[in-house]
């Protein structure tokens, strides 16, 4: 409620709160269960970010769904120090 959605009963037994757009907030299912995180991944969500929302110690845990990003092998391309801007 409020711009935030609570995940409670988490398997780390922490609850937490985060803040979501309304617009998001309206598409939420009135169900529960886990839809989040694949969802946050696949539209360029940041894998920081998504270990901070679940609570994740090790960024191991949160890994798992890296591969759900649309861009997560271009990374390796683009952000490297010999990126492809370095070569004309």
């Amino acid at each position: 409620s409020h711009g935030k959605v609570t995940f409670v009963k988490t398997k780390g037994k922490k609850n937490r709160t985060v803040p979501v757009s309304q617009k998001l907030l309206d598409r939420f299912p009135k169900k529960t269960g886990q839809l989040f995180a694949s969802h946050f991944m696949m539209n360029g969500g940041n894998i920081l970010v998504l270990q901070r929302i679940l609570g994740h110690a090790d960024i191991k845990q949160t890994m798992v769904y890296a591969h759900f990003s649309p861009d997560h092998l271009q990374d390796a391309i683009s952000k490297n120090p010999l990126g492809d801007d370095d070569y004309s």
